[in-house]
């Protein structure tokens, strides 16, 4: 991960859906987090818990906005664009999904976000001002593969069935021969003799 100090710029905004975010930006809430099923043990202590998996990420990532002539910055020129791009995407009949782009929220493996709510500006009176934006990760589930392979054997009734006919045929070579063997013997030399020219 590119240190802050060295890449300031990557860290004081986001680049989502290809826009990169006017002013300096600061992210709070983007913990990823498990979903844990427990339950309590009764009449015992402890408990037993099963993983369901990871949640969806909300966090908010507020923009601090400022007007400098001196400096010739004028973020609130560029936040109108990307405030119009926020509001369509939650206009849209269908929530828009968008990709986005920050150190910190590749670390948590947040690619895509629908905007939850964007909040109003608040001035602080000395020429700057902070606007709030709620973000939700877009991650829908992913399908489970059908039908794997498996190396246990199924168990079916045919499969047992052809085991033990596999078992009694065994049981039988290992009790050596049977009782009509030498009979047998002597019936196979009469056919080979039969057979003669």
């Amino acid at each position: 991960m590119p240190a802050p100090s060295q890449n300031p710029d990557l860290y004081n905004s986001i680049v989502l859906n290809g826009l990169r975010s006017p002013g300096v930006v600061t992210l709070s809430g983007h913990d990823r987090e498990h979903g844990w099923d427990i339950k309590e043990a009764k009449g015992q202590d402890g408990a037993s818990t099963t993983r369901n998996g990871e949640k969806v990420c909300q966090f908010t990532a507020t923009f601090q906005l400022s007007d400098d002539p001196l400096s010739d910055v004028d973020d609130y020129a560029t936040w109108d664009s990307f405030r119009t791009m926020l509001q369509l995407s939650m206009r849209a009949k269908a929530p828009t999904a968008m990709p986005i782009f920050h150190p910190d929220l590749a670390a948590q493996n947040i690619t895509s976000v629908c905007v939850a709510s964007v909040g109003g500006v608040q001035h602080d009176g000395r020429g700057g001002a902070t606007v709030a934006v709620k973000l939700l990760e877009y991650r829908p589930p992913k399908k489970k593969p059908v039908g794997k392979p498996s190396s246990k054997a199924a168990k079916n009734p045919a499969a047992a069935v052809g085991e033990a006919a596999n078992q009694q045929l065994l049981n039988a070579l290992k009790a050596g021969p049977t009782p009509n063997a030498q009979a047998q013997a002597t019936l196979d030399d009469l056919k080979k003799e039969a057979e003669k020219p």
